[in-house]
This record gives structure tokens, sequence and C-alpha cells, in this order.
């Protein structure tokens, strides 16, 4: 008898920094055709297969234009910031979720956001931080920007413009701020709370874009009023 393939693991079973190949992988495949194509020759035969097949694998959990509801409804599992690894792992799942949900409703689909240097700047931000809630959001929010979670190469502020880095600064505000929000017995749908995040943090950064000095207070008042 043949042996048996396994069968392909969910994306959700796969460990954060292969998820995080995976999904730009599927980013520059879906991407220009010229893009697209360049990245399949220079792939050795044997993967060539594979990464074509890679879209559809990966919008089986792993596409961020409507993300599952009960993706984003595990928010409200996270109570505050705190350092353990349980809190750890959902904050940066929710933090992809989140900010590839804000940046496609901005129209940048195409920068790249990686779950594995979310969670290395949470564990970073919550090694150094002290205070409230809304002051370690703060620590994240610095974090968080200075790691180059979102970018067109994450990790690095390689081929970032000016507009980009607007832009990534009000997915962090609108993601934080959202994890933030008090949720009432009766919560709206969290795709909604985080898409009027989003048009607050845009409006927040319009009016002050070079004021992040006390973002603690920022948090406080709008997740209050949200």
């Amino acid at each position: 008898m043949p042996p048996q393939i396994p069968p392909l693991p969910l994306p959700s079973e796969l460990s954060m920094p292969v998820r995080d190949i995976l999904r730009g992988l599927r980013k520059t495949l879906n991407g220009p055709p010229k893009l697209a194509d360049s990245v399949e020759a220079a792939l050795p035969a044997v993967l060539r297969d594979i990464a074509q097949g890679v879209a559809r694998f990966a919008r089986a959990g792993l596409d961020p234009q409507t993300p599952p509801r009960p993706c984003l409804d595990r928010v409200a599992q996270l109570h505050g910031f705190d350092a353990d690894r349980a809190t750890a792992d959902l904050f940066a799942d929710l933090a992809y979720r989140g900010l590839e949900f804000v940046l496609a409703r901005q129209e940048r689909p195409d920068l790249m956001v990686s779950e594995t240097i979310a969670r290395i700047a949470y564990d970073s931000a919550m090694a150094n931080t002290t205070g409230d809630a809304f002051h370690r959001a703060q620590d994240l929010f610095q974090n968080l920007r200075d790691h180059h979670v979102i970018g067109a190469a994450p990790g690095t502020p390689l081929g970032l413009t000016a507009s980009d880095n607007r832009i990534i600064q009000i997915a962090l505000l609108a993601l934080l701020l959202w994890m933030l929000v008090e949720r009432d017995a009766t919560p709206q749908p969290e795709a909604e709370v985080l898409a009027l995040c989003a048009d607050v943090a845009a409006s927040i950064f319009d009016q002050s874009p070079g004021d992040q000095k006390d973002l603690a207070k920022i948090f406080e008042t709008y997740a209050g009023a949200i």
C-alpha cells in the first residue's frame, strides 16, 4: 500500500512563525502578477506547487478581509494586559486579526502584520511597564510601533512612506483602543466596535499627529466613551 499522506494542518494549528510565513507568501502571490511570478520563479521546483496552493490554503483561516466573528469575539477574554503566556498568545492572535481588519478597511491590505512580532513586542512591553491598563496600552503602542509589527517587511521600516507610517499608527491606536473598550451585557458585534475605534483613532491622529506623549490619557478618555 502507498504511504498515507497526513492531512494538512489547519492554519491555527501551525506555530506562530510558520503562520507568518504563509500569510506573507499568500499576500505576495495574490499581489501584482509580475511580483507573484518573480517569487514563484525563484522557488525550488519542489516548493512551487506548494506555493501555488498557499492562497487557497490560507483562506481556510488566515484571510483577514472578513475575520470569523469568534476570532474577534475573543477580545472579551482579554482582561487587561497581563504578563502570562496565555494572555500574550491571545494578544498576538487578536493583534494580527484586528490590525489586518483595520488595514483592509483603510484600503491598505498590502501592508503585512506579523503575529510573531506582536508577541515579541507584547513580552517586551510587559517586562518593562508599570501602571494601569491605559499606561500598559501606551507602552504596547510604542513597542508595537518600534518593533515594526506592520510593514512592507515586518520587523523593519524598509519601504515605508510617511503615509504608510500614518496608517500604521492609526491602526495601532485603533487596535489598543478596541481592546480597552468596556463591554456591557448586550455588546455590539466586535467588528462594528473595531470599525468605530478605527474612525476615532484616525480623528485623534489627524488632530494631533505628533502628540503621543500622553497616550494613556487618550486611551482612558476614549475607551470609556465608545
